[in-house]
């Protein structure tokens, strides 16, 4: 008799356990879809269980194209979570826990809600000043207080005056955004306000995406270099250690997404260009002018070894392109030499180089799409001077000006990861977003990331 009492007072323990267990579960579920959602993966904010498992397998497939990586042991992994009632735990172990991920999602939110706020009509603003009136300002004015998470004063809610406090809201979006603060309605300020929301949410949602290229954890040493951000960032122990501005592939030639790495990099390196320079650029340019290539430091280095190098007096006899059977054209070291004093020698990189630039006033420009593919890295002896110890950099500066090659080994692998991140959110929860140089963003979800 006992023994069922206490039975029977022991059911209602057991019931709670069970729907504390479902509701753990529920909410796992939950945190794995949403997930899902906010990539673009699933359409449904409340999806079935098979619209779930068909997202994740897209999931693990876009995962894998980011990462070049064989997507055999991630779906082995999916096909056993799902056969095992376990595929929302495996799911919530999938998510990226870098902060600026949780932060963009955080955006995505934002976004979503500001969706429904009508956008000002620009056309009447432009060219306005000081004192002068329009009924779009007040428009614009609410615009922007929205956008930077403001609540206007009573007084300044339907002002239609272009004022100082305007110009003021509209200095701060622009330094969010990271365009020239100049308070005024110019042409990169008027795109990025008339941008539809739904093709800014489709955006971040593509940048959330990107974030499967990475890792689940940084490399103790790593560079990340975002492509339209024209920005490279050197980390040790996932803290940002350097930021450099770079030049980047232009929209006909662009930098490929990669993940890759070095452990040596070459001072004064030498230049053999590609068929597609040769043919495109200094063919045309040798046909002009017999003397230019020999002026930039080209040479024609035989193919077999022993051979002295081509006298130019010589080569110039016959066409350029004769010597190309028996010959490969090379632009010597030097101050001319179009990867500059450094290149960081990069594995399975495709002839894809980060290396320095002879013309470095490009860098003044502020889109610089204008590289044939190829990460042009301003100031690279800082980041030399951060990857290896003070004696050895002290002998690297010091070749600077013999023009000879070497090879320098570095005592540490250093993982490189070019990728694309269209939306920026900082610390201070303040989204930026960077111009979509090479039209990415509108590709669909199952488009090869990589085929560029």
């Amino acid at each position: 008799m006992r023994i069922w009492l206490a039975w029977l007072l022991l059911l209602p323990c057991a019931s709670l356990l069970a729907d504390a267990g479902s509701s753990a579960q529920n909410r796992t579920t939950m945190q794995w879809a949403n997930f899902l959602h906010d990539l673009g993966f699933l359409a449904d904010t409340y999806p079935n269980t098979q619209a779930i498992e068909a997202a994740s397998y897209e999931f693990v497939n876009a995962r894998a194209r980011l990462r070049f990586s064989p997507e055999t042991k991630a779906t082995q992994a999916l096909n056993q979570a799902i056969s095992t009632n376990s595929l929302a735990a495996w799911g919530v172990e999938q998510i990226p826990q870098y902060q600026e991920f949780s932060r963009l999602r955080q955006a995505l939110k934002k976004e979503q809600a500001l969706a429904a706020l009508p956008l000002p009509n620009l056309e009447p603003l432009i060219g306005l000043k000081l004192g002068q009136q329009h009924p779009e300002v007040a428009v614009l004015r609410r615009w922007l207080a929205s956008q930077a998470g403001q609540s206007l004063p009573s007084h300044l809610k339907d002002r239609h005056v272009w004022d100082p406090a305007l110009i003021h809201s509209l200095k701060a979006f622009q330094t969010q955004h990271e365009l020239t603060p100049s308070g005024k309605l110019d042409q990169p300020t008027a795109r990025l306000i008339s941008t539809p929301k739904a093709k800014r949410i489709e955006q971040i949602r593509f940048t959330l995406r990107q974030w499967l290229q990475l890792p689940s954890q940084l490399p103790e040493h790593s560079i990340i270099v975002n492509i339209p951000q024209f920005q490279l960032d050197y980390y040790r122990n996932q803290r940002l250690h350097l930021s450099l501005p770079v030049i980047v592939g232009k929209s006909a030639t662009p930098t490929p997404r990669m993940n890759s790495k070095f452990r040596s990099i070459t001072i004064n390196p030498n230049w053999t260009p590609p068929p597609s320079i040769i043919n495109g650029e200094l063919l045309p340019a040798h046909r002009k002018d017999p003397y230019q290539l020999q002026n930039r430091g080209f040479e024609l280095v035989p193919y077999q070894s022993g051979e002295p190098i081509l006298d130019w007096a010589i080569a110039r006899e016959q066409p350029l392109n004769h010597w190309f059977s028996s010959h490969s054209l090379k632009q010597k070291p030097g101050k001319n030499n179009a990867l500059g004093f450094l290149k960081l020698n990069l594995t399975q990189s495709n002839a894809i180089y980060l290396h320095d630039t002879p013309n470095q006033y490009l860098f003044r420009e502020t889109t610089r799409a204008l590289s044939h593919g190829c990460v042009r890295v301003k100031n690279i002896e800082s980041l030399a001077q951060v990857l290896l110890p003070p004696s050895e950099y002290k002998n690297l500066a010091l070749s600077k000006d013999t023009n000879l090659t070497k090879m320098k080994m570095i005592n540490r692998t250093i993982f490189v990861y070019l990728t694309y991140f269209l939306a920026r959110v900082d610390v201070n929860g303040d989204l930026s977003m960077n111009q979509d140089i090479y039209q990415l963003s509108e590709d669909n979800l199952t488009r090869d990331f990589n085929s560029q």
